[in-house]
């Protein structure tokens, strides 16, 4: 009895935890492609990989890829998935400043 009560505690606890924390990182896009986005604040530089799922959030209205260009800033909301960052969802912050 009391190890089926523990078993199932255990099962719960481990249902809970599963689901994982999302982070947070804004800074200057700096690089993008169709499989991913990276970012860079002061000498902190930061690569997430995009997937169907990914939102991307522009004030334009853009979306997608073509809401992305060189010098925007924005910030990447991303879980850790399979040992490499996955980008939940990108708000761009800023137009970008870079020259063309």
């Amino acid at each position: 009895m009391l190890t089926v009560l523990l078993s199932l505690t255990m099962t719960a606890v481990q249902g809970v935890t599963a689901k994982q924390k999302e982070k947070v990182f804004s800074g200057v896009i700096i690089y993008f492609s169709d499989e991913c986005v990276e970012l860079k604040k002061g000498k902190t530089e930061l690569t997430v990989y995009r997937d169907t799922q990914t939102i991307v959030e522009n004030k334009t209205g853009d979306e997608g890829q073509s809401a992305l260009s060189l010098c925007q800033k924005a910030r990447a909301y991303y879980i850790i998935e399979g040992g490499r960052p996955r980008l939940v969802k990108l708000q761009i912050l800023s137009p970008g400043y870079c020259g063309s």
